[in-house]
């Protein structure tokens, strides 16, 4: 498309950059890995950009020497990988020793920002939800319940529990009623309780 005066100038390198990506989507990404480029890519593009105002030559060169020197491109470029023209077409594979290039400078790159290349990153520990034991263990085993009481045949001395708060409390009956029964807890406390709050003094 011919450019005419008043098209505007791209401010910087990060404007470049998404400018080449949007003109040449085959070759250039931002997102994900980078694919390796063409030896001689500037001149491809200093050629088809010619006499595009928004972009200069030095802007492309200072461009791409920020694109290829970025980590995402450097650990792409891996040998063997195809490199790849402005339209995305593959050429030449990465050498053995571009590729090896390219990991030193990305490990010195990485020291400089203050990362260890060399320390692989941790996995996200799984979230805990309670403290590790044998599962076995673990389960509470299965209790039978225990009966409830026939007040009828309570007699005063019966050993009883009356179920009530978080555990029964153990008992003994001192007084049988019509509904209830008077229960003397261990504690010394005397109540009145039915028969659908008295189990067996024993078992489980």
């Amino acid at each position: 498309m011919e450019q005419t005066e008043s098209s505007p100038k791209l401010p910087d390198t990060k404007a470049v950059i998404a400018f080449l990506v949007e003109s040449f989507p085959n070759c250039f990404s931002i997102k994900g890995e980078a694919k390796p480029l063409k030896i001689g890519v500037f001149q491809d593009l200093a050629e088809r950009l010619e006499g595009d105002e928004r972009v200069s030559k030095t802007q492309l060169r200072v461009a791409l020497r920020h694109y290829t020197n970025a980590w995402r491109y450097l650990r792409g470029v891996k040998a063997g990988v195809a490199r790849v023209d402005l339209d995305g077409n593959a050429t030449d594979a990465v050498t053995d020793s571009e590729a090896e290039h390219a990991l030193t400078n990305l490990h010195e790159s990485m020291r400089k920002a203050g990362v260890d290349p060399d320390k692989k990153p941790q996995r996200k520990p799984a979230e805990s939800k309670g403290p590790r034991a044998n599962p076995k263990a673990s389960k509470p085993k299965p209790k039978g319940k225990a009966p409830r009481l026939d007040i009828n045949k309570l007699s005063i001395g019966d050993e009883v529990r009356v179920v009530g708060g978080q555990r029964p409390l153990p008992g003994t009956v001192v007084a049988v009623d019509k509904d209830s029964v008077q229960v003397q807890l261990v504690t010394g406390m005397v109540m009145h309780v039915k028969g659908e709050h008295l189990i067996a003094a024993k078992g489980e």
